[in-house]
């Protein structure tokens, strides 16, 4: 039985610590075969560090999203 690995990041409006966590992923020994990106309705910012972070990633990038409705 073939076994897969994701890596699921939560995240709400805050790149600096997103663009902590997405650079330690680069320095994992193990690498996932996804890394998921759940996202609570952040602003443009936090989508653009995503997408500047998915060529450098060797596995594929998911980002979901949800509107911030308070």
């Amino acid at each position: 039985m073939s076994k897969s690995l994701s890596l699921i990041i939560t995240t709400y409006n805050n790149a600096a610590f997103l663009r902590l966590v997405l650079e330690s992923v680069l320095y994992q020994s193990v690498w996932p075969d996804e890394v998921i990106i759940a996202d609570d309705g952040s602003c443009e910012s936090v989508k653009a560090l995503i997408e500047g972070f998915r060529p450098k990633s060797p596995v594929r990038v998911i980002h979901t999203w949800l509107p911030d409705h308070g």
